[in-house]
């Protein structure tokens, strides 16, 4: 094969693999303290395949100023660490696959916890975790009379 194409084959014949761009992840929780944050998202279902994460963190500033980071990861969790506290983040996440990139999460707002004054960051961290759910989907099925 030439020009970038990708087969996949067990034999002397061409047999094409269809591969549909990914679905979009859920950001379904956060673990948080001053200086860090575990986040994590909904994996592939049904068999789908990834090869891994792009994930978008900015801070939520009005001014738009704030840091914006781009990074990759396999998992579908990440841990955060040197973030600033009190500050609160925007992430966001998609899914990467041999057919492109899907559509990015809605972002997702987090912040982390205050310092304290006097007290050195995180000498015995104080984490808040949220959990969310995905919103149960209705789905109406039409049956043809026989």
């Amino acid at each position: 094969m030439s020009d970038g194409e990708t087969s996949l084959s067990d034999s002397g014949s061409e047999s094409p693999v269809c591969v549909e761009l990914p679905p979009q992840p859920f950001i379904r929780e956060h673990t948080v303290s001053s200086t860090s944050a575990q986040v994590s998202w909904s994996g592939p279902h049904n068999g789908e395949l990834i090869s891994f994460y792009e994930l978008q963190l900015q801070e939520a500033r009005l001014d738009g100023q704030g840091k914006n980071i781009h990074w990759f990861c396999s998992q579908t969790e990440e841990h955060l660490e040197n973030l600033t506290p009190g500050t609160t983040y925007l992430l966001r996440v998609r899914s990467l696959n041999v057919a492109g990139a899907g559509r990015w999460s809605a972002p997702y707002k987090f912040g982390t916890m205050p310092s304290v004054a006097g007290m050195p960051l995180d000498p015995a961290p104080v984490t808040v975790t949220v959990r969310r759910c995905r919103k149960p989907q209705k789905k109406t099925i039409f049956i043809p009379a026989p």
